[in-house]
């Protein structure tokens, strides 16, 4: 081997280049493992590091090279020394899926909860990452499944936002607390829910989340799942005792969200499912009221069908066929002001039909 003829000529194997790298860094990072063995037996120093802090361990660890990891290990390396932004060798293995790697260094006696400077842990960044062995081979070591970042996101919500079932799974079983809120009061299922990700939405309600849950703003998770238009989440979420006709604040609940933003689909659910059609919110406006102002067809229809009150003014006597005939026109340059205008031909002609075919004055 070149290397043991360089050594036995007196070569100098801690010597170090460009940004600190030394002969046992390269070996390291490389994978080879007889290179790094020979440049240990001849005292290259094992935990010396480069100029960011990284040993040995941690580039070999970074790269899942399980043999280097177990020689450095058994040759005396730091295994819980970390890099100038406390980047750990567990928390390197763990990030990047490397399970023997991550094995060798439990074994080692590693510190399994040791944090980066923004508090995540290896057990949150292989969640994040959707490296579900690994999750579970960090909780069997005795990882803190609840700890959270800095920003109050655990384990859970990550692989909740990631839709990672699995993992989800995972840290369930183990015991995750599916109620833990985090930043402006979300949590697991809000998160899940919010993006739509039906089967952990479903796990998480199997094992007790509550699924009237609101955020810190006082946002109820229907209310802000049926504005984003999830049909399928809706459904699990009122399967599984939501509240239909809970409004947030200003009264407004979810089937007036699903009116507002044109969602016909999750609108048909809710009115089947009992949701209180003809229900306003603090400004005196139905579902029908605001979904024929803002134009959408499709969900008139569906709020006409199931009877809604065509002619049921706000306080100040503006009914949802004077909304549709209102179109707001966009301010043009030099005018002082835009101007509405009453008449069927500037404003929504289908819904004004239709409204007239039902009855409205």
């Amino acid at each position: 081997m070149v290397v043991r003829t360089l050594i036995l000529a007196g070569a100098d194997v801690n010597k170090a280049v460009i940004k600190g790298v030394t002969p046992l860094l390269n070996g390291a990072v490389a994978g080879h493992e007889a290179v790094v063995r020979a440049l240990i037996d001849a005292g290259a120093d094992i935990n010396k590091a480069r100029d960011d802090g990284a040993t040995p361990l941690v580039l070999a660890a970074q790269k899942g090279h399980e043999a280097v990891v177990r020689g450095l290990i058994q040759a005396g390396a730091d295994v819980n020394k970390a890099t100038d932004i406390v980047v750990t060798p567990l928390l390197l293995a763990a990030q990047n899926g490397h399970e023997a790697a991550l094995r060798a260094l439990i074994e080692a006696g590693v510190d399994i909860i040791k944090t980066t400077d923004d508090d995540g842990t290896p057990l949150y960044r292989a969640a994040r990452d959707g490296h579900e062995a690994v999750v579970r081979v960090l909780i069997e070591a005795g990882a803190d499944i609840n700890k959270t970042t800095d920003n109050g996101n655990t384990s859970l919500d990550i692989s909740a936002r990631n839709g990672d079932e699995a993992v989800v799974q995972a840290l369930i079983a183990a015991g995750a607390d599916v109620n833990k809120a985090g930043a402006e009061g979300w949590t697991p299922l809000y998160i899940a829910a919010y993006l739509g990700h039906e089967a952990v939405v479903r796990a998480l309600i199997a094992v007790g989340a509550d699924v009237n849950t609101a955020r810190d703003d006082g946002m109820t998770l229907l209310c802000d799942i049926a504005q984003e238009g999830h049909e399928v989440v809706v459904l699990a979420l009122i399967e599984a005792g939501a509240d239909i006709n809970k409004s947030v604040d200003i009264d407004m609940t979810p089937l007036y969200f699903a009116a507002i933003y044109g969602h016909d689909a999750v609108v048909r659910a809710l009115i089947e499912l009992g949701a209180d059609i003809n229900k306003t919110d603090d400004d005196s406006r139905t579902p029908l009221y605001i979904a024929s102002f803002q134009g959408h067809d499709a969900v008139v229809r569906a709020l006409i069908e199931a009877g809604a009150d065509v002619n049921k003014a706000r306080d100040d006597g503006v009914t949802p066929l004077s909304a549709s005939m209102t179109k707001k026109r966009t301010k043009k340059k030099g005018k002082k002001s835009s101007r509405k205008v009453n008449v069927a031909r500037e404003g929504h002609a289908a819904i004004v039909q239709m409204l007239r075919d039902a009855g409205a004055v």
